[in-house]
C-alpha cells in the first residue's frame, strides 16, 4: 500500500483513507490500492466482471458503456438523483456515495428479464448485440430519471448509443413501445411480447414463473459524504472536501509542479484525451454550496456543480407556463433546445456547465455551446480566489480574457431580458447529435417589431468554431444600433463587416475557412428571416427555420409463409435474451488467465520513413512493464496473412514505415493503465521522411505505384478489363457524349467490438481467443508465428460484435502480434484494441476513384461507355475488390458496348481491406452517377433515363424482375409520380430549402465462390432429444445462428426452443473459410439442411418401423438402442453449392436540405405492427368469387377501439380494400391507413386518414382520387380545425447551411421466401443506414504531412445515429418471389441493399441542383463522396449577395 499523507493542524476533522460505492447492490470500498485515474468501466469490468457493460471508445461517443447511477441529493436532505452516465468517462474514486447498476442487475436468464429488455428482443432490435446492454441502460436511465418514459425521451435517451448492426429503426421502436405515449400498434406487439414471456420462459422454456419485472430500489444505497478523503497513493493524490472552505484550502496547497484536476463529471476527458497527467484530483461532487440553483423572479443563478441536463430542466420551466414560469426568460426555451445538442444524454447527465467552461478555458479553440449561449445571453460569472477566498465576477464573454488558475467557477447569473428581445441559437454540425459543432451561434436582439424592427441598444452576435481568440462580432454589434433589419442594405452591410471581423483560423477539424466563413454570413440571415417572420415572402421564410429531426418510424412488408413454420417464421434472433441481458460473452469478457499481461501497441506517427533505431529503455524501467516485442523478436516471416494473399503484410513495422499509426511494438505489462504509460516513452528515430501518397489521384501520378489489379477468387493479381457489346470506339458517333469522374471515400467498418486476442500457453499448445471472421486463418497465421503445428492452436469461437469484413484479415494483426509476445515469454498475453487505436493501425474499405466516357442517344440510352476503375488497396494488394467492382458497373443497363478498366494503386495508407458489399457498392455508385450525369445532360427526369436504359425482359434466358416487378412495386408503394410533383412544387415555392427524390435500381448477381466452404455438424441428444448444431460460420449479427436453428427445427419437425447453436472450433469446424458476403449464412444454412435431411432419413426409418408413434424423445432413445448415430457431419463441398441467383432491389429516398448549412435529415419512419384486444386472422370467403378476405380484425369492447388490417372485397371488381382502419368510440379518433376503391376505376386511394372529433385535428397521408383523371394527390396534408394550421411535409435541404434530413425512404427487395423475415429485414435496414453514412456523414482526412490519420474517434469520425435515419424508412419483401435456387426458396439480405444507398447522393443532387438554379447555375457538377454537411453547402453555390428580405 503507497504511504498516506499525515494529518497536519489543517485538518480540524476526521480525514477518510477510502471511497465507498454500491454497484449492483453490493458494497466496494476504494483505498490506495486503486489508481486515481481508473475509469468507473475498467472498475466494473475488471474487479466488479460484470461484462455486461463493454467499452469500446473510451470517449463518452458510443454508449456501450452506459450504467445507471443514483446519486445523494446534496440540496435535499433525504433526496436521490437518477441518471445514465458513461462509465468510461467517470473516474471510479468520483463516485463516492453511488449506487450504480449496470446491465446485470436489470435482469437476467434466472431471475428473469425487464420489460425494456423483453421490447428490446421481441423487436428484434439486436445484431450482433455488442451495444444493446447499452441501449437498454440508456433507455432505463432516462425511465428511472423521470419515472416515466415518452417518445421523446426515446430520442434524446438514444442521441450517444451508437449501432452499426441494426440502423437503429427496431431499437427506437422497442423503446417507444414502451412510453405512455406510444403508437397504439407499438404497443400491443410489446403486449404481444409480454404474452408470449408469460406462457413460457425464453431461456427454459418451461412455463413463467412471472419473476420478471426489473432491477430492485438502489435509492437507500446511496450515502451522503460525510468526512472528507484523502486518497494518497504515492504518486497521485485524490481529494474529496465536503465544504466551499476546505476545497479553497486544498486548491491552495503547493503541488510540487505537478498538475490539478477538478473534477465533477470528467466528461472533457473524451475530447481532450490526451490532458494531463494529473497528480492531484480535487472531486467537487460532495460540495453542497455548488450544487444549488436559485430561481426566482428576481434572480437565476445556477451554481457550478449543476450539471447540464438539469439546467436544461430549469431552463423549460422556468420558460414555459406553468407554476414554475418566470417572466423575463423565455429566451431559455431556444437555450434548452441547444444545450440538448450538446454532446448526448449520459454527457449532460453528469458533465457541468461549469466544467464546459473551465474546458473552453484550457483550450479556447474549443467550440464549447455553452460559452457561445451563455455569452450571447449576457450571462456573469462568479469566480472564487482560492487562496483569498475573494469573488470576483465577470461576464461570460470574457473567459478568455481571465486566467483560472487557482480559481474556482462559483455560479453562473442568468439575466432577465424583455419581450422585445430575442435569442436565436445555432449549431452546425456534422450529424444530428452527439457532434460537436463546425461552427456554432448565438443572437441576441432587442429589437422593435413595430418600429421596422429596429435593433435598440446593445445586440450581442457570439460565433463558436472560428478560433482560438473570436468570441463575438463587436464592430458589427456596434453598426446594427438603430438599425433596421428590414432594410435588406443593413442586413447586406452587417454581413459585409462580419466577413471582415469573423475570420476563420485553419482548422481541418472545424471544416475548411471557406465554409465557416460562409455559415457566419448564412446564420446571420437565418436569423433576420426568422425575426421578420411574415414580413418576408413566402417562399425566403423557410431559411429561417432549424433542420428538426424527428424520432423515427417504419413499415416493413414480408410474405408470413406459415406454411414452412418455423423454417420462414418471423422471430427474434434465438440470441436476444442473452445479448439484450449482457449475458453474451465477446472476446475480451472472458476471465483473464493466472498471470495473464496486457499488450499495448506503438504506433509510427509518420508514413514512408526509415527506421533508425527503437528505442525501449525507459518504458523498459516502468515498474509493471515485462517486455518490449518488435519485429526483431518474430522468427516466422513478418506477416499475419497467409492463405489467399499474394504479398506480406507486417505485423510490426521494420526497415521503413509503409504508413502513419503502423504498429512498431508491443509493449507487455502487468496491467493496460502501465502499459499505455510505458508505451508512450518508447522513443523512435527516423530518417528519409518522404512526402507520403495518400489519395488514387496522387497515385496515379507516379506509374510505379499503379498496379495489376487482385483477382478476388484465386487471389492472385492479373490484369482486368471487361468488354462486352461491340468495340468501344463506337462512342465516337454517338450523337451525345459526355465525361467526367467521381471519387468515393473510404469507411471504418465500426463494429461496436474492437479488435482483440488472448493467447494462453496450455498443455498441448495454445489456446487462442481473436476477433475474427475466418477462424481458420487465424489458426495459421498464429501457428506460424509461435512455431508450432496447427493442431496445437485451439480456438473456439462463439460470436463476434460485428464484423463487415473488418475481421476477416485485419483482426489477425492483433492475434500475431500477441503471439511475438507469447512465444517470446511463454505467458499468457491479452491485447485489446481501443477504437482509437484500431482506427490507426488497420485500414478501412477500400477507396475508388473512376474517370468516364459516354456516349448515348436523344432518350439518353447508352450507344458506349467507357471506364477507368481505380482501388486503393494501401499500402499492400491483398484485399482489394476492384475488379468484383468493374464487374458490377454495368448494373441493370444495357449498352451496345461496355469497355470497363480495373487498376489498383499503392499508397502510404493501411492496407484497405473488405468492408460491407466490397466493391460492388462502389461499381453501382459509378454507373447511377453516370445515369445522373445524363440525365441533366439532356434535361430529362433521372428515372426516366435509368428505365430507358433497363436490359430487355429477356436476356440470356434471365427475367428482368426489376422491370416487370420491382419497378412497379415500388412506384405503388413509394407513390413515386405523386411526390415528385410534390419535390417539383415545393422546390419551386422555397428558396433556401429544397428537396429531391430519387430511385436507384439493383441488379446483383449472387452466387457461390468455390472457396466458400464450411464443416456443418448436427447432434441429437438420446437423453431428452434436444439438438446441437455447431458449423464453421462465424456469427456477427448477421443471424446465421437464427436461420441455422430455424431450419434444423424445421426439417427434424421438433420445437426450435430444442436447438441449440454451439461455438465455432478449430476441431468441430475445421478448415472452414471465411464469412461474409452473406455466402456464410446461405452455404452454412445448406449444410445444416443436407444434416437434418439425412438425420430425418434414418430416425423416419425407424419410426415407420414401430408398432405405434412415440413422442420425440422417446423415438430418439429407440433409434439409439437400435445402433443408429444421432449426429450427421457435411463439408459443404463446392461441387454441392446451391445453384446462384439474381437479387433485385431498388429504393427510392427523399431528402431535405438546408442549403444554408448544409444540413439535412431523414424525417419519417413507419412501422406496421399488430394491434388489438380482440383478433381475428386469415379469414376467407368466395361462395362463387364474393372475394371478403380479412387478415386481422381487432376489437377492444373496454374502449371502443375497432381495428381491421386488410380487408379485400371484390363482388365482380368493387375492388374494395382496406390494409388498417382505426375507431376510438371513446374519443372520435378514426384513422385509415390505406384504402384503396376501384367501382371501375373511381379509383379512390388513401393511405393514412387521421380524424380526432375531439380536437378537429384532420390528417391525410397520401391521397389518390382519379375518378376519371380528377387526379387529386395530396402526399401528408394536416388541418386542425382550432388553429387553422395546415401542413404538407417532405424531406428537404436548406442551402443556407447544407443542413439535410431524410424524409423517408422505401426498398423493395426480392429476398425469395425468407428464412427468417426479422432476421433479414434488420439486414435490409442495417445495411441501408450504412451505405447512408458511407455516402454522407462518414469522412476520413490525413495529415498531409505525416500521413497520420485525423478521424480516429467518435469525436471526429461520424456514422449515423438513432436520429439520423429516415424518419420513414419502409421496408418491402417482394410477395409471392420463391426462389427456385438458392436455399430453401430464400436468397441473400445482408449485402445488396447497401449498393442501394447510394440513392441518397442522387436525392441530394435533385435538392443542390434546384438550389443552384435559383441562382442562375444549371449543368452537371461532380459530387464526390462522402457528401457531408460542408460539402453540400459548398455545392450549393451559397453567396451574400443572394440574401434577399423580398
Amino acid at each position: 500500500m503507497a504511504p498516506q499523507e499525515k494529518e497536519t493542524s489543517k485538518f480540524q476533522r476526521p480525514l477518510g483513507r477510502t471511497v465507498s460505492l454500491f454497484i449492483n447492490g453490493e458494497k466496494y470500498t476504494l483505498s490506495a490500492t486503486v489508481s486515481p485515474h481508473t475509469r468507473l468501466v475498467d472498475f466494473i469490468r475488471d474487479v466488479v466482471n460484470a461484462k455486461g457493460t463493454k467499452v469500446l471508445c473510451r470517449e463518452g461517443g458510443c454508449g456501450a458503456c452506459t450504467v445507471v447511477a443514483t446519486v445523494p441529493d446534496l440540496t435535499n436532505k433525504d433526496g436521490t438523483r437518477t441518471f445514465s452516465v458513461q462509465a468510461c468517462q467517470q473516474l471510479v474514486f468520483a463516485c463516492s456515495g453511488w449506487s450504480v447498476e449496470t446491465i446485470e442487475y436489470l435482469g437476467n436468464r434466472h431471475k428473469g428479464y425487464h420489460k425494456l429488455q423483453r421490447s428490446l428482443a421481441g423487436f428484434y432490435g439486436t445484431q450482433c448485440g455488442y451495444c444493446s446492454p447499452g441501449m437498454v441502460m440508456a433507455a432505463y436511465g432516462e425511465l428511472k430519471k423521470t419515472g416515466t418514459l415518452t417518445v421523446e425521451q426515446v430520442g434524446r435517451a438514444l442521441d450517444g448509443n451508437l449501432c452499426r448492426c441494426t440502423g437503429y429503426r427496431p431499437i427506437v421502436d422497442a423503446f417507444k413501445a414502451v412510453a405512455d405515449d406510444a403508437p397504439a400498434e407499438l404497443k400491443q406487439h410489446l403486449v404481444d411480447i409480454e404474452e408470449a414471456y408469460q406462457k413460457y420462459c425464453p431461456t427454459s422454456g418451461a412455463p413463467c414463473k412471472k419473476t420478471c419485472g426489473g432491477a430492485c430500489d438502489v435509492k437507500g444505497l446511496t450515502t451522503k459524504p460525510v468526512i472528507e478523503v484523502l486518497v494518497d497513493t504515492g504518486t497521485v493524490k485524490w481529494y474529496q472536501p465536503i465544504d466551499l472552505k476546505r476545497t479553497y484550502a486544498i486548491m491552495a496547497q503547493p503541488n510540487d509542479g505537478g498538475r490539478t484536476l477538478l473534477v465533477c463529471g470528467n466528461t472533457g476527458a473524451g475530447v481532450y484525451k490526451n490532458d494531463g497527467p494529473y497528480t492531484r484530483y480535487i472531486s467537487l461532487t460532495s460540495v453542497p454550496e455548488l450544487q444549488g440553483i436559485t430561481a426566482t423572479r428576481d434572480k437565476v443563478e445556477i451554481y457550478s456543480g449543476v450539471s447540464l441536463a438539469r439546467c436544461i430542466d430549469l431552463f423549460l420551466k422556468v420558460s414555459a407556463p406553468g407554476p414554475d414560469y418566470l417572466p423575463g426568460y423565455q429566451y431559455l426555451q431556444e437555450v434548452a433546445k441547444h444545450w440538448q445538442l450538446v454532446a448526448n444524454s449520459g454527457v449532460r447527465n453528469n458533465g457541468t456547465w461549469a466544467g464546459n467552461l473551465a474546458l473552453k478555458r484550457r483550450h479556447p479553440e474549443f467550440p464549447s455551446d455553452i460559452f457561445v449561449t451563455l455569452a450571447a445571453c449576457d450571462a456573469e460569472l462568479t469566480v472564487g480566489v482560492a487562496k483569498t477566498e475573494a469573488v470576483e465576477r465577470f461576464p461570460v464573454a470574457d473567459l478568455l480574457k481571465h486566467d483560472l488558475e487557482g480559481k474556482l467557477l462559483l455560479s453562473v447569473v442568468l439575466p432577465k431580458l424583455d419581450d422585445s428581445t430575442y435569442v436565436r441559437t445555432y449549431k452546425i454540425t456534422p450529424r444530428a447529435v452527439n457532434a460537436h459543432a463546425y461552427v456554432n451561434a448565438a443572437f441576441r436582439l432587442p429589437v422593435d417589431p413595430h418600429d421596422d424592427f429596429k435593433v435598440k441598444g446593445t445586440c450581442s452576435i457570439v460565433f463558436g468554431g472560428i478560433s482560438d481568440t473570436f468570441v463575438s462580432a463587436t464592430e458589427t454589434q456596434q453598426f446594427l444600433q438603430g438599425k433596421s433589419l428590414k432594410d435588406i442594405s443593413v442586413v447586406q452591410q452587417a454581413i459585409a463587416k462580419l466577413a471582415v471581423e469573423v475570420v476563420p483560423k485553419a482548422d481541418k477539424k472545424q471544416g475548411s475557412e471557406a465554409y465557416r466563413k460562409g455559415l457566419v454570413a448564412s446564420l446571420f440571415y437565418k436569423t433576420v428571416v426568422w425575426l421578420l417572420k411574415d414580413e418576408v415572402p413566402p417562399a425566403l421564410r423557410t431559411a429561417g427555420e432549424k433542420v428538426v429531426r424527428a424520432v423515427g418510424k417504419g413499415q416493413q412488408e414480408f410474405d408470413p409463409n406459415r406454411d414452412s413454420w418455423p423454417i420462414g417464421e418471423a422471430i427474434p434472433k434465438i440470441e436476444s435474451n442473452i445479448q439484450v441481458s449482457g449475458e453474451a460473452e465477446y472476446g475480451a469478457d472472458i476471465l483473464p488467465a493466472h498471470g495473464e499481461l496486457q499488450g499495448v501497441f506503438v504506433l509510427t506517427n509518420v508514413a514512408n520513413a526509415k527506421i533508425d533505431n527503437i528505442d525501449a529503455s525507459d518504458a523498459l524501467a516502468v515498474p509493471g512493464v515485462v517486455t518490449f516485442v518488435s519485429a526483431e523478436d518474430i522468427e516466422s516471416e513478418n506477416t499475419f496473412v497467409q492463405t489467399r494473399s499474394s504479398f506480406a503484410d507486417k505485423i510490426f513495422a521494420a526497415g521503413r514505415t509503409d504508413y502513419a499509426g503502423q504498429p512498431i511494438g508491443l509493449i507487455v505489462a502487468k496491467t493496460r493503465e502501465i502499459g499505455l504509460e510505458a508505451a508512450k516513452l518508447v522513443r523512435v528515430q527516423y530518417s528519409d521522411r518522404k512526402k507520403p501518397i495518400l489519395t488514387i489521384q496522387d497515385a496515379i501520378k507516379h506509374v510505379e505505384r499503379v498496379l495489376v489489379p487482385l483477382d478476388f477468387e484465386t487471389g492472385k493479381t492479373s490484369p482486368f478489363r471487361l468488354q462486352e457489346g461491340a468495340e468501344i470506339g463506337i462512342i465516337s458517333s454517338s450523337k451525345h457524349r459526355i465525361a467526367g469522374d467521381i471519387d468515393i471515400g473510404t469507411q471504418f467498418h465500426f463494429a461496436m467490438e474492437a479488435l482483440h486476442a488472448t493467447i494462453v500457453p496450455t498443455e498441448d499448445g495454445y489456446d487462442v481467443t481473436a476477433t475474427t471472421q475466418h477462424v481458420t486463418e487465424t489458426q495459421s497465421v498464429v501457428a506460424n508465428v509461435l512455431g508450432v503445428p496447427a493442431n496445437s492452436i485451439n480456438m473456439s469461437l462463439r460470436r463476434i460484435g460485428g464484423g463487415f469484413g473488418g475481421k476477416i484479415t485485419r483482426g489477425n494483426l492483433v492475434a500475431c502480434a500477441t503471439a511475438v509476445a507469447v512465444r517470446k515469454i511463454q505467458k499468457p498475453v491479452r491485447v485489446t484494441l481501443d477504437l482509437q487505436t484500431n482506427m490507426k493501425v488497420v485500414g478501412w474499405r477500400e477507396p475508388y476513384y473512376a474517370s468516364y466516357e459516354a456516349g448515348f442517344n436523344d432518350e439518353g440510352v447508352l450507344d458506349a461507355l467507357k471506364v477507368d476503375l481505380y482501388g486503393d488497396p494501401g499500402y499492400v494488394n491483398n484485399d482489394s475488390a476492384v475488379t468484383m467492382a468493374a464487374h458490377m458497373i454495368p448494373n441493370v443497363y444495357a449498352s451496345q458496348s461496355y469497355d470497363i478498366n480495373a487498376k489498383s494503386v499503392k499508397t502510404d495508407t493501411a492496407a484497405n481491406t473488405y468492408c460491407r458489399t466490397p466493391g460492388l457498392t462502389e461499381g453501382i455508385a459509378v454507373i447511377e452517377n453516370i445515369m445522373d450525369h445524363i440525365a441533366v445532360e439532356l434535361g430529362k427526369d433521372p428515372l426516366l433515363v435509368r428505365e430507358a436504359n433497363f436490359k430487355p425482359d429477356v436476356k440470356g434466358g434471365e427475367a428482368n424482375e426489376l422491370k416487370n416487378k420491382i419497378m412497379p412495386v415500388l412506384k405503388e408503394k413509394a407513390s413515386l409520380e405523386m411526390r415528385k410533383q410534390q419535390v417539383l412544387d415545393f422546390n419551386n415555392a422555397n428558396r433556401w430549402v429544397k428537396r429531391g427524390l430519387a430511385v436507384c435500381p439493383l441488379r446483383y448477381p449472387f452466387s457461390y465462390p468455390p472457396p466458400f466452404r464450411y464443416a456443418t455438424q448436427v447432434i441429437i441428444y438420446a437423453h431428452d432429444g434436444t439438438v446441437a448444431i455447431t458449423h464453421g460460420g462465424v456469427e456477427m449479427g448477421q443471424g446465421i445462428n437464427t436461420k441455422a436453428a430455424q431450419v434444423a427445427a424445421g426439417i427434424l419437425g421438433v420445437p426450435l426452443s430444442l436447438v441449440k447453436v454451439k461455438p465455432n472450433t478449430t476441431v468441430g469446424s475445421a478448415n472452414s473459410f471465411v464469412t461474409g458476403g452473406s455466402f456464410g449464412s446461405d452455404v452454412v444454412c445448406h449444410g445444416i439442411k443436407v444434416c437434418c435431411e439425412r438425420l430425418r432419413h434414418r430416425i423416419d426409418a425407424v419410426k415407420k418401423s414401430l408398432p405405434k408413434p412415440q413422442e420425440w424423445d422417446a423415438l430418439v432413445r429407440t433409434c439409439l438402442a437400435m445402433d443408429m448415430d444421432l449426429s450427421e457431419r457435411y463439408w459443404t463441398a463446392a461441387r454441392e453449392h446451391p445453384d446462384g441467383y439474381v437479387i433485385w432491389a431498388a429504393a427510392a429516398l427523399e431528402v431535405e436540405v438546408d442549403a444554408l448549412t448544409g444540413m439535412f435529415k431523414v424525417r419519417k419512419v413507419e412501422l406496421d405492427a399488430l394491434t388489438g384486444m380482440f383478433k381475428v386472422r386469415e379469414v376467407e370467403l368466395d361462395p362463387l368469387t364474393g372475394m371478403f378476405k380479412v387478415r386481422e380484425v381487432e376489437l377492444d369492447p373496454l374502449t371502443g377501439m375497432f381495428k381491421v388490417r386488410e380487408v379485400e372485397l371484390d363482388p365482380l371488381t368493387g375492388m374494395f380494400k382496406v390494409r388498417e382502419v382505426e375507431l376510438d368510440a371513446l374519443t372520435g379518433m378514426f384513422k385509415v391507413r390505406k384504402v384503396e376503391l376501384d367501382a371501375l376505376t373511381g379509383m379512390f386511394e388513401v393511405r393514412e386518414v387521421v380524424l380526432d372529433a375531439l380536437t378537429g385535428m384532420f390528417e391525410v397521408r397520401e391521397v389518390e382520387l382519379d375518378a376519371l383523371t380528377g387526379m387529386f394527390k395530396v402526399r401528408k396534408v394536416e388541418l386542425d380545425a382550432l388553429t387553422g394550421m395546415f401542413k404538407v411535409r417532405k424531406v428537404e435541404l436548406d442551402a443556407l447551411n447544407g443542413m439535410f434530413k431524410i424524409l423517408r425512404a422505401d426498398i423493395v427487395e426480392d429476398a425469395g421466401q425468407s428464412l427468417s423475415p426479422y432476421v433479414d429485414v434488420g439486414q435490409v435496414e442495417g445495411a441501408f443506414i450504412m451505405g447512408l453514412g458511407l455516402y454522407s456523414t462518414e469522412e476520413l482526412k490525413f495529415n498531409e504531412d505525416t500521413g497520420e490519420k485525423d478521424v480516429t474517434g467518435t469525436w471526429e469520425y461520424k456514422l449515423p445515429t438513432a436520429l439520423d435515419i429516415p424518419e420513414d424508412l419502409r421496408v418491402y419483401f417482394l410477395s409471392n418471389a420463391s426462389n427456385p435456387y438458392g436455399v430453401l426458396r430464400s436468397k441473400a439480405t445482408g449485402e445488396p441493399p447497401l449498393c442501394v444507398s447510394y440513392v441518397i447522393v442522387s436525392a441530394l443532387r435533385q435538392a443542390i441542383s434546384a438550389v443552384r438554379s435559383d441562382a442562375g447555375v444549371n449543368g452537371w457538377f461532380p459530387m464526390h463522396t462522402p457528401l457531408t454537411v460542408e460539402k453540400i453547402q459548398q455545392l450549393c453555390l451559397v453567396k451574400p449577395e443572394q440574401f434577399k428580405l423580398q
